[in-house]
């Protein structure tokens, strides 16, 4: 199962963005500073996908995650948090998935990038 995380932003931010008009009323709008975004992980595979995950990032969900330098939530993806993604959610909708799977019911894999809070040692295993 190959899994990753995108957010979706209801506008990119940063760069102007035009609007439906005539070539001769044509205005440019500023985009806004925060834009509002969903953060989800996501698993699929040949057998299906997983539903999705939110997590930090997500617009007005603060995390639960706390910071030990500074005492504060984090702004992203925690690397506990993701160890919790792991634990509460890709491996049980694996097991759905690979459940019907055959021979390979008990030997599928998952496959994730070099994102910082997947390389921590729990989450290598």
């Amino acid at each position: 199962m190959i899994t990753d995380s995108k957010y979706f932003r209801l506008h990119a931010m940063g760069k102007p963005a035009g609007r439906w008009c005539t070539p001769a009323t044509r205005e440019v709008v500023a985009r806004p500073k925060h834009s509002v975004a969903a953060h989800v992980y996501m698993g699929i595979a040949y057998h299906g996908a997983t539903s999705l995950k939110f997590v930090t990032g997500t617009h007005k969900q603060v995390s639960k995650y706390t910071d030990p330098k500074s005492k504060r939530p984090y702004r992203g993806l925690a690397q506990q948090e993701y160890t919790d993604v792991l634990h509460d959610h890709f491996i049980p909708e694996g097991n759905k998935l690979f459940k019907n799977a055959g021979q390979w019911a008990d030997k599928w894999q998952m496959q994730q990038d070099n994102a910082p809070a997947h390389k921590t040692p729990t989450n290598m295993a």
